[in-house]
């Protein structure tokens, strides 16, 4: 009777984790392709954890907050306490490649200024300027910024951004919300490199946000439409269950 037990227990382990399995969470998903970093932002406080096991774990300054996400939990930020989530690396800088960056964010009030959802130092930067959200690139260190804008969001609501550069006949940049038409520009070269403070909430510990942000991905590569409409997942987002080592 135990062993009966067992194995009717197992099979309902077993059938319940087919259930909950979604085909984007799989290994052979093509999203794990060109993951340099992942963070799904749900600590409590300190670190937060790199998912893709690159160790691109984000440390805390001032006491990043946490909040009910997109998906389970995510990260909060008061403008006035100058939180922020950074890490020195050159890992994520675009640099001579491709990248694509996709997050979900909740802007709770405008603080004035230019709030900065997540950047690169001044290589480039996705931020609201008081009327629209825009993204800023630098193809050289040495050019002025290139600027591509989307429409404006509505506060106290998830948007999803989804963001980054590519190449083609020459160098695209590209910035779309909430899944939405890509506005892009054209320019020659590719974002200058380095190791300056990749951040989450801040731009070189300024222009600071104000709200919750949840899940964010960083790509050496441009994903396809089809991948940022799985991420966006009809406005739900998507949760990757890649444990941090």
């Amino acid at each position: 009777m135990r062993i009966a037990f067992t194995l009717v227990l197992s099979s309902l382990c077993c059938f319940g984790q087919i259930l909950t399995r979604s085909p984007i969470l799989e290994s052979t998903s093509s999203l794990r392709n060109g993951l340099v970093g992942y963070w799904r932002l749900e600590e409590a406080s300190g670190t937060r954890y790199d998912c893709s096991k690159n160790g691109n774990h984000l440390t805390s300054n001032n006491s990043v907050g946490q909040g009910t996400g997109i998906q389970q939990n995510c990260s909060t930020f008061n403008s006035a306490s100058s939180q922020r989530l950074s890490l020195t690396t050159t890992q994520l800088g675009g640099g001579s490649s491709d990248f694509t960056v996709c997050g979900w964010f909740f802007m709770t009030t405008y603080p004035g200024g230019s709030p900065v959802m997540i950047s690169k130092s001044t290589k480039w930067y996705a931020y609201f300027n008081g009327s629209a959200l825009q993204m800023n690139f630098r193809p050289t260190a040495t050019t002025p910024f290139c600027n591509v804008t989307v429409a404006s969001p509505l506060t106290n609501a998830w948007h999803f951004i989804a963001c980054g550069m590519y190449t083609t006949a020459t160098t695209n940049a590209f910035f779309s919300i909430d899944n939405g038409t890509k506005s892009t520009t054209t320019f020659s070269g590719y974002t200058s490199t380095g190791s300056a403070s990749f951040e989450i909430g801040s731009l070189t510990a300024a222009n600071f946000f104000t709200g919750s942000i949840d899940e964010c991905g960083y790509w050496n590569r441009k994903l396809t439409d089809t991948e940022i409409t799985q991420l966006y997942n009809s406005g739900l987002g998507t949760h990757f269950p890649w444990a941090h080592p």
